[in-house]
């Protein structure tokens, strides 16, 4: 298909939205059985593909003209991914398509489903990049290359976002190692930020294989706390953002691979935490990743972007080599996050409280806070409260005798209320076992035992 010079952005995206809806009104013209699985005739489903890659190609082809902002490239890939194309089963066929001229684009070649070459990788686990132009008829060629993945990794990431079903088969198809060296040594600011939240938003939504964490080098973990320390100081804030969001996304999957959450790194199964180890190795020059990520706790209030952070902390807390990773003013700045966030949680987030709870007890045992004794009373208080925080009640005492709970009667001499302080509001629910025995485990640290009766 010719293009022609557009007068004005209003124009291209006018007749993008006519290409799309050409592939977007092809009808499937039978359920199944003759027309194969997906229900198209092969003249139809020859349309729809090529109306993808026509799509990809105009694109490129107005790259530098109407692509130049973020805004720019994000509104084109919500026109793309909001249109007819991506709607039943024309969608199956629009993202294999799309995922073969990204792996051709990036260099990965992996789709062997699609007729591609078999990926080849370099002694380090990161793959190599041909040259040569692709079975999707787009060039994969230096700078022609970046812009044509930097457009399917745009429109992959955004339909990823509405359809979990997109980012399932590039997980599928192991496009995550094909885009390593790209983000590593190819792009420019925008193109390794889309490839990064890419990355995360594949490995943040399903369990990645054992071969692909092993097959991930410890290089490219390197690259990524690189980014977030802006060493050469070229990396934009979304770059590092993202970075640093894979970095913790890995760390959920090494853990899910090797570990639990309720164990040490390690303890059960001969795998590697690369991320973990890699911080070990170079802790003294990955400072700034510390405060970013308790910038990142304090801030955010996606619950699972909270766990995502508070599992990392359980890594570093329970590893002896990054016990004292953080610094102590940072430290405290965490350790204030805790005591908002326990205090502030609604009943019904028990899993986040609970993990709260499970991280606070290394923080307080390894970490310098051991040494510092900061906020001990308003830690206690809090602790207290979130085993009942009540005085001598009988029915409060009852209700947990009756449930099984732990729970701790507790009167106005309770640490922290002396001297006419304002007592603990009271609370007559029920506590579950678990936090009982979270919170009691807190307890026990040394420090907060001290003169306590």
């Amino acid at each position: 298909m010719e293009f022609y010079d557009f007068a004005s952005r209003e124009d291209f995206l006018a007749e993008l939205e006519a290409v799309l809806q050409v592939g977007g009104t092809c009808e499937n013209a039978y359920g199944g059985g003759a027309y194969g699985q997906y229900g198209f005739s092969p003249g139809a489903r020859e349309l729809i593909e090529g109306c993808i890659v026509t799509v990809v190609r105009m694109a490129y082809r107005y790259f530098d003209d109407y692509m130049r902002s973020d805004e720019d490239i994000a509104q084109f890939a919500s026109v793309v991914v909001r249109s007819g194309l991506f709607e039943g089963p024309k969608a199956i066929i629009v993202r294999r398509r799309l995922l073969r001229m990204l792996l051709v684009a990036c260099g990965g070649g992996i789709g062997s489903s699609f007729g591609g070459s078999s990926n080849s990788s370099s002694s380090d686990g990161t793959p190599t990049t041909p040259s040569s132009t692709g079975s999707s008829g787009i060039s994969s060629a230096s700078t022609d290359g970046e812009k044509i993945c930097e457009i399917a990794a745009v429109v992959a990431l955004l339909d990823g976002r509405r359809n979990v079903e997109m980012l399932e088969l590039l997980e599928t198809e192991r496009v995550g190692l094909a885009l390593m060296q790209d983000i590593m040594f190819r792009y420019g600011p925008r193109g390794r930020r889309i490839e990064l939240e890419l990355m995360y938003e594949m490995w943040r939504v399903q369990r990645v294989d054992i071969e692909v964490l092993e097959t991930i080098s410890e290089k490219f973990i390197e690259f990524l706390f690189g980014v977030v320390e802006g060493e050469d100081g070229s990396y934009s804030d979304g770059e590092q953002d993202a970075a640093m969001r894979v970095l913790l996304v890995l760390n959920e999957q090494y853990m899910l691979a090797y570990s639990s959450v309720c164990n040490p790194p390690n303890s059960s199964a001969g795998g590697v935490n690369k991320v973990i180890n890699t911080l070990a190795q170079k802790s003294t020059v990955c400072k700034r990743f510390g405060s970013a990520v308790i910038i990142l706790l304090n801030r955010v209030r996606d619950a699972s972007v909270q766990l995502l952070v508070l599992k990392f902390m359980f890594q570093v807390f329970t590893t002896k080599a990054t016990f004292e990773y953080f610094y102590t003013n940072d430290l405290t700045v965490l350790l204030d996050v805790f005591i908002r966030e326990l205090n502030d949680l609604p009943a019904d987030a028990e899993t986040l409280r609970h993990t709260y709870l499970r991280v606070l007890y290394p923080l307080l045992a390894h970490s310098q806070l051991r040494n510092a004794h900061y906020k001990r009373d308003e830690l206690l208080r809090l602790l207290y409260r979130l085993l009942g925080g009540r005085t001598l009640t009988p029915l409060g005492v009852e209700s947990h005798e009756n449930s099984g709970s732990t729970s701790m009667s507790l009167s106005q001499s309770e640490p922290g209320y002396a001297n006419g302080n304002v007592p603990p509001r009271r609370y007559y629910c029920r506590v579950s076992e678990t936090t009982a025995r979270l919170v009691n485990r807190c307890l026990e640290v040394s420090w907060l035992r001290e003169d306590r009766q």
